[in-house]
C-alpha cells in the first residue's frame, strides 16, 4: 500500500476556509510531478498498483484523477480516509459542500478522535497487504503510520509536520519520503 498525501488545496494556504477546498495551483504541480515520481517508484519495485482508493473530499479525488490518468488506475471512494471536519485550532471549517459528497457519510460535526481512529483502523486491515494506493490527508496517514510501527493509539496523535503535501507512505517496505517541494 502507497498512502499519499494529497496537494497543497486552497485552504491549506487559506484562500479559502472551506475545508472541502480544490487544489490550489502550486497542488496541481505537484499533483503532476508526482505522477513521474511514483512511475519510477513502481519499476524500482517491480510492483504494479491494483487501483486507487481516496477520501471524497475534492482535494483528494483531484490528486487521485493525476495518478489515474498517468497510470491508469480506476478510482473508489472510500469515506473512511476523512479527517476531522469539526473546528480544529481555532480555524472554523465551512461545512456547506460537506454533506453534498455523498449522503451515506456518517461522519458528524461532532467526530471523536476515537471514531477517526477506528475508522482508518478498519480501513487499514482491509487493505494493508493490498497493491494499493492511497490518496488520504495527513490525520489519516499518521495514524496509518502509527499502525504500521505498532504503536499505541489511546488517542488521536500529535500532528507530523513531515507529512507533507504529495509524501509517500510505503507500508510494505516501511518507508516514508517527502515529495521534493515544488
Amino acid at each position: 500500500m502507497l498512502v499519499i498525501r494529497h496537494g497543497e488545496s486552497q485552504f491549506n494556504t487559506r484562500q479559502t476556509y472551506d475545508y472541502n477546498s480544490s487544489l490550489s495551483v502550486k497542488g496541481h504541480k505537484q499533483a503532476e510531478e508526482l505522477c513521474h515520481y511514483l512511475d519510477g517508484y513502481a519499476i524500482g519495485s517491480n510492483v504494479r498498483q491494483k487501483k486507487i482508493i481516496c477520501s471524497p473530499f475534492a482535494r483528494c479525488i483531484q490528486t487521485a484523477a493525476y495518478i489515474s490518468c498517468y497510470m491508469g488506475l480506476n478510482i473508489e471512494i472510500d469515506n473512511r480516509l476523512i479527517e476531522h471536519i469539526h473546528e480544529k485550532n481555532g480555524f472554523h471549517f465551512r461545512h456547506s459542500n460537506i454533506y453534498c459528497i455523498n449522503s451515506e457519510l456518517s461522519i458528524k460535526m461532532s467526530d471523536s478522535d476515537s471514531r477517526i481512529i477506528n475508522r482508518v483502523i478498519s480501513f487499514y486491515e482491509q487493505y494493508k497487504d493490498e497493491n494499493v494506493i492511497v490518496v488520504t490527508h495527513g490525520g489519516p496517514i499518521n495514524i496509518i503510520q502509527h499502525l504500521m510501527k505498532n504503536k499505541s493509539l489511546s488517542e488521536y496523535p500529535e500532528w507530523n509536520p513531515e507529512i507533507t503535501n504529495c509524501s509517500v507512505t510505503d507500508t510494505v517496505l516501511d518507508t516514508f519520503e517527502n515529495f521534493k517541494e515544488i
